[in-house]
């Protein structure tokens, strides 16, 4: 808790809330997320009771960030990089796996035992999240919970850009121009705005 009464919940690298009275019994939550966050896709089921039990009493937003931009800022260069992936992959798939168990939230662990350097970058899937924000913020929204459902439950891949695209097909948007928003970069100063903010305070 800060001197003003903000509270902030969770941790800095694992989804991070800060809640603040906005007078009365109003509420704000913004949320700090990736779309790779584990502990965003496990807190999810609380967090949306939350937003149920307070209904119009909370002004909830999502404050979009990056966790990682390059597969090598995680396992370095040179002749070993290769061999730190495969140790950084098992790390990290041994760690979702317990951190399942805690939650009881489904998960499939297996394909990340498989997966390419690619598909364990999440700035593609926050500029898909931009993206779709710039068409529908609601549905936004709903497309962050399903990009999650699939790589942590489903262990489906959505790093290339005709993947994402056909998971946007689920949602009554128009497809063309989600695509076109990411592949002219007009999701790239949508996405700054929430990485300057998660700057601002310290988060990711």
């Amino acid at each position: 808790e800060t001197p003003d009464g903000t509270l902030w919940l969770g941790t800095k690298k694992g989804g991070l809330f800060r809640l603040r009275s906005k007078g009365g019994e109003q509420y704000e939550i913004a949320h700090f997320t990736d779309p790779l966050c584990f502990w965003c896709y496990a807190m999810e089921p609380e967090m949306r009771k939350i937003r149920v039990l307070l209904d119009d009493q909370l002004d909830y937003r999502i404050v979009m960030g990056v966790l990682s931009s390059n597969i090598h800022e995680i396992i370095g260069d040179g002749v070993d990089a290769d061999l730190r992936f495969e140790f950084y992959r098992a790390m990290l798939s041994n760690y979702i796996r317990q951190a399942a168990e805690a939650v009881g939230m489904p998960v499939t662990v297996d394909n990340l035992m498989e997966c390419n350097p690619e598909e364990l970058i999440s700035l593609p899937l926050s500029l898909a999240y931009c993206a779709m924000k710039m068409i529908d913020e609601g549905i936004a929204e709903a497309y962050l919970r399903r990009m999650r459902e699939c790589i942590f439950a489903e262990g489906r891949s959505l790093a290339t850009i005709d993947d994402q695209v056909d998971l946007a097909s689920e949602f009554p948007v128009d497809i063309a121009q989600f695509r076109e928003n990411i592949e002219s970069d007009a999701a790239v100063p949508v996405l700054q705005e929430g990485v300057d903010e998660c700057r601002l305070h310290g988060v990711m």
